[in-house]
């Protein structure tokens, strides 16, 4: 008897995963059907600005500027300095505005040395820009509605939280 209710379990089980598994894409991308316009959304998490160096030896900087397709990139963790020594932010506009014209800014913490929070780069106009805060000082979410030409605006929110990182794009 044991042994028959072992067998239905597994075969129970290996159904689920044959009929759950291919709804699941694990970050797949998909090929959208034709005539779509594809967004596409990077989000990066960037611990500090890569050590506040200068645009040429960062390698955060570079990573967003060669090589990446996105048409919105939303940043996390960005620290810039006030000291020209050290990544500042104009060195962060100069460095992505060619390939992003369109930026938001929003910081949680200000000081006379630093500036610390969420950052959004986009291809397309931002519109209704938001910070929305927390009790703690380190948590921070940054909404603004991107208009994409003729599909009409899109809201991405950057959003750091501690235990809970991330960035989305709501239609």
């Amino acid at each position: 008897m044991r042994r028959l209710k072992f067998i239905i379990y597994t075969l129970f089980l290996l159904v689920a995963v044959a009929v759950f598994l291919p709804l699941c894409s694990h970050g797949t991308p998909s090929t959208p059907q034709e005539g779509t316009r594809v967004v596409r959304v990077l989000t990066y998490n960037t611990h500090r600005m890569g050590m506040f160096r200068k645009p040429n030896d960062n390698q955060v900087i570079n990573y967003l500027r060669n090589g990446q397709d996105a048409d919105i990139i939303c940043l996390q963790e960005v620290e810039v300095y006030k000291d020209s020594k050290y990544l500042t932010l104009s060195d962060l506009k100069r460095a992505l505005s060619t390939k992003y014209p369109y930026s938001y800014f929003d910081f949680s913490v200000y000081n006379n040395r630093r500036q610390f929070g969420n950052v959004v780069f986009s291809r397309y106009p931002l519109i209704h820009k938001q910070t929305i805060r927390y009790p703690s000082r380190a948590n921070i979410s940054s909404r603004c509605d991107v208009v994409i030409p003729s599909d009409g605006a899109a809201r991405v929110v950057a959003k750091k939280a501690q235990g809970d990182a991330g960035s989305g794009l709501q239609s």
